[in-house]
């Protein structure tokens, strides 16, 4: 229950910022209040433009249905708002959705300006722009049969105006017969010219920029679709990168008009038509990563709905599809609230790179509502999507390419052991010998190795004269329960390491280690006489090692074991045992002597016996420790090995 509150809880919070995001749009901070256009007339003789341009917005005068001449005074206007649509004046003024409107504005400017230009935003409206009764841009012919008048182009447009010192009059005719909403759709802005075009450039830049790298993914995964079509959710996402990619080209600058000769009934056709399908794979591509995060019949009803908004576009005309729009966004609030409840599940769920796209979902379905509430002039904005899909699709890269890599690593390494497994079948006999030639050498005395692979089998050998080697840890238990486990690991490894590397320069063979116990043997299985000398040496740079390794853990502050160390010379037997797991291994009192000698040193010392003191006696210095009883051996004499003799 505490679970599904929280779920909700941030289900809500998410979507409030996500609304909140969207609606901020691009509105001016208050510190920076822009000039406006008051009762038909804008001041800027005080304007600087190199700060950047100016929307020409405020109370425009309107005429309704009489263009008139462009270069006369308008008679018999009201004030409007602009930018805005005309069909929000029908409280006030006898205006109709097909028509003929005029907007007239003065602007005052300077006595010195570098050269100026517009702005002129994408228009669903026929027009004609004056300035100053020169005709400076228009998107169709507005001079004809008003049921033929339609926008032919719809991108933004950036033109030059024979501006002059004073006050300059800005017309604009506009006739419409088709679609729901005329007027204007954003202000016309005024700047110099360079800025303008320079601004421009880059915006057009960016919009071929991301749409042609959308293409190019969408193309990219319908193709590993193809190769793949057991995972639907490349796919998916090619399916809904293509349909944002045809969005951007025909919304934002509008850069298909450049390249194909497209109307404006085709674009508007597009833009609607894109907007309504893009929702329903996303929903499938998402419903594909996370399929235990959503509710099934949610989903099918996320994705089928809008299955009728885009047919109502294919077959009826514009003046119906495009009154769907405000039903449309409806759908889209619950499908991105439902779209983060999913995501926030998955996030909750630790489910993989969920984190990353619910990252990229937010900032991107932020961006899209913002779209979806400028479309229908609710708010102040500037269309956001291509930034917000810039983000996603970052977001999603990262997911995907994580999600073939692991894939292709998969693949790799099962390619890798079906060669392996290749190989090994078509190795002929000596190869195989080799590797267990290698194996055996691994586990088992070089000689003793030999010997098994000759005879199939290792006889035990009796050795009249060996010295065994004990090292032990002090306190090792008490550290074992207080230490990390895989620290407890680390600090073993890397000393029976050590020691590893010791006995092998000394000659000696490491034969096991039990919990923190190693053992090794001289002169087995091949005859030392100085094999007591090997194991004290040996023995000696353990000492070093140890003693310099606790040092530097001290100055480290972090305590670690001390240790023992115990020697002792005999006979012993030594052999293989067992079938599986086989090991080498030796047997006598020797091995016991050798253990007791090790458990009855000092911390930090190295114990030996009576047996091995003879041995080294007249090269290593001994101190006598006296008669020690030893458990089940009564008193036995033992040494401790203290240095090397200097003689």
């Amino acid at each position: 229950m505490n679970a599904n509150v929280r779920l909700m809880s941030l289900s809500g919070l998410l979507f409030l910022l996500l609304f909140f995001f969207s609606s901020a749009g691009c509105r001016l901070p208050k510190s920076e209040v822009l000039p406006e256009v008051l009762a038909g007339r804008i001041e800027l003789t005080n304007y600087q433009f190199q700060n950047r341009p100016v929307p020409l917005s405020g109370e425009w005068r309107f005429r309704w249905n009489e263009l008139g001449d462009p270069s006369q005074t308008l008679e018999g206007t009201t004030m409007v708002p602009v930018p805005s649509h005309w069909m929000d004046y029908k409280s006030r003024l006898p205006v109709a959705i097909s028509g003929e409107a005029v907007f007239e504005a003065d602007v005052v400017l300077p006595e010195a300006f570098a050269p100026l230009a517009v702005r002129i935003p994408s228009m669903d409206t026929a027009f004609v722009l004056y300035w100053n009764g020169v005709e400076i841009a228009r998107n169709a012919n507005i001079y004809k049969q008003e049921a033929d008048v339609f926008p032919l182009y719809y991108a933004p447009l950036v033109r030059s105006v024979p501006a002059t010192p004073g006050v300059n009059r800005v017309t604009l005719h506009m006739v419409n017969s088709i679609y729901p909403r005329p007027g204007f759709r954003d202000a016309i802005q005024l700047g110099q010219e360079s800025e303008l075009k320079l601004a421009q450039e880059r915006s057009l830049f960016f919009d071929v920029f991301l749409s042609g790298s959308l293409f190019l993914i969408a193309l990219y995964h319908f193709g590993l679709f193809v190769l793949r079509p057991k995972d639907p959710s490349t796919f998916y996402f090619s399916c809904f990168a293509l349909v944002i990619s045809v969005r951007l080209a025909v919304t934002g600058e509008a850069f298909l008009f450049r390249l194909a000769p497209i109307t404006w009934k085709i674009s508007t056709f597009l833009e609607y038509l894109t907007f309504y399908m893009a929702a329903s794979p996303l929903i499938l591509f998402i419903r594909r990563l996370y399929p235990d995060e959503g509710v099934r019949w949610i989903d099918r009803i996320a994705v089928l709905t809008p299955v009728p908004f885009v047919l109502i576009v294919l077959f009826l005309p514009m003046q119906v599809y495009s009154q769907s729009l405000m039903a449309f966004q409806l759908y889209t609030l619950v499908a991105a609230g439902y779209f983060f409840y999913v995501l926030i599940r998955a996030t909750l769920h630790h489910r993989e790179t969920a984190r990353s796209f619910l990252a990229g979902s937010t900032i991107f379905l932020a961006a899209y509502l913002n779209d979806a509430l400028y479309a229908m002039r609710l708010i102040d904005s500037v269309f956001l999507v291509p930034f917000g899909l810039f983000v996603f699709f970052f977001a999603q890269a990262f997911l995907l390419s994580k999600r073939f890599a692991t894939a292709f690593q998969t693949a790799e390494t099962l390619t890798r052991e079906l060669d392996e497994k290749v190989k090994e079948r078509t190795q002929d006999l000596q190869v195989e010998r080799d590797r267990s030639d290698g194996l055996l050498k691994n586990i088992l005395p070089e000689e003793v190795a030999s010997e098994l692979k000759r005879q199939g089998s290792v006889r035990p050998m009796f050795y009249p004269s060996v010295s065994v080697i004990f090292i032990d840890f002090v306190d090792f238990t008490h550290f074992s329960e207080s230490m990390n486990p895989g620290d407890l690991v680390s600090e073993l490894d890397h000393c029976f390491r050590a020691f590893d590397e010791i006995m092998e320069r000394s000659g000696i063979e490491k034969l096991k280690t039990i919990g923190d116990s190693y053992m090794a043997v001289s002169g087995v299985p091949v005859a030392q006489p100085d094999h007591a000398i090997r194991c004290c040496e040996a023995a000696f740079e353990i000492k070093a090692w140890m003693d310099n390794y606790m040092s530097r853990k001290e100055r480290e502050g972090r305590r670690i074991w001390s240790y023992r160390i115990g020697i002792h010379s005999g006979p012993v037997t030594a052999g293989v045992i067992g079938s599986k797991k086989f090991a080498f291994d030796i047997w006598g009192d020797t091995v016991n002597v050798a253990s007791r000698m090790e458990s009855h040193a000092a911390p930090g010392t190295i114990n030996v016996s009576e047996a091995t003191y003879q041995l080294v006696r007249d090269r290593l210095h001994c101190e006598s420790r006296g008669f020690v009883d030893v458990k089940g051996k009564g008193q036995m004499m033992m040494y401790r090995l203290v240095q090397r003799r200097a003689d």
